[in-house]
């Protein structure tokens, strides 16, 4: 964990040579862009509209309209409805999810959108790795072979990027029945960034899950004074607790995740500073 090197920012270091993650602000859902230092771009979810597009416009050279792969974590509108407007912007080459039956419009015309397009589609499965250059990309739920859950936050694909000593936890929308099955298969480890699971709800982010996982950076997406009380005390005061510092869309806007794999830096679109990676 970057935590334990002596670090330094390097001014020098140009963003070619760089791994980001941006953590878009599209409200209340889940859009997280990955862009490798050999120019691979990974989607993790669309958010619920099509303001994805605008977030990913943003961020990425004009020129470019290359999606090296696209994972949906599960099929919630406020993860799913904005792949329908990515689809129509920008070309993708490999779509994960987890296959779960889930009957709504969104979904279902997701689904035939993609049908239609010449996209590798790949049902998830925990031990898939996925190598972009020095990047690699775990994917730890869910296991084959599992019945699906009834809630279909459950069957959220969770995912672990490694860039040299650098890694973040994307959890989508995982419960703590999910975290408690990741510790008790011992898949978890100490991360740098958490993608912190459903928001910041009550039923994800448990102590014990905190206690391994460990983060240094916890980023909650979630919209400005959204219906559902999101991020709850509950779950803020655990973080606060396991020494994680929080960054939150609503607040922070898009944040973006830097690293050269030895040492990362957090910068905000707004309200807090940016914070670099610890020395020891």
């Amino acid at each position: 964990m970057l935590a334990d090197l002596a670090v330094t920012w390097f001014a020098y270091a140009k963003p070619d040579e760089l791994l980001h993650i941006y953590f878009l602000d599209v409200g209340q859902g889940d859009a997280i862009l990955i862009s490798t230092a050999d120019h691979k771009h990974i989607l993790i979810d669309g958010g619920p509209d099509g303001s994805v597009v605008g977030q990913l416009d943003s961020v990425l050279p004009a020129w470019d309209r290359q999606l090296d792969l696209v994972i949906l974590t599960h099929p919630h509108a406020d993860h799913v409805a904005g792949l329908l407007t990515v689809l129509q912007r920008y070309s993708v080459e490999q779509f994960i999810y987890s296959g779960a039956p889930y009957s709504t419009t969104t979904y279902e015309n997701l689904l035939s959108a993609l049908a239609k397009q010449n996209i590798t589609i790949q049902i998830a499965s925990a031990g898939q790795k996925y190598d972009f250059g020095d990047t690699r990309l775990d994917l730890l739920w869910p296991i084959a072979g599992q019945s699906f859950s009834q809630d279909p936050n459950e069957t959220s694909l969770i995912t672990q990027l490694r860039y040299g000593n650098f890694s973040a936890l994307f959890m989508g929308d995982a419960s703590a029945n999910n975290e408690q099955a990741l510790l008790a298969s011992s898949t978890v480890s100490d991360v740098d960034v958490l993608k912190v699971g459903h928001h910041g709800s009550q039923y994800s982010t448990s102590p014990a899950f905190l206690s391994v996982a460990d983060p240094e950076i916890a980023v909650i997406e979630v919209g400005v004074n959204n219906n559902f009380g999101h991020p709850t005390p509950t779950t803020l005061n655990h973080l606060k607790d396991s020494g994680a510092t929080v960054y939150r869309t609503d607040q922070n806007g898009t944040i973006e995740v830097a690293t050269d794999g030895a040492k990362y830096r957090i910068l905000p679109r707004s309200a807090n500073p940016a914070v670099s990676s610890p020395s020891q």
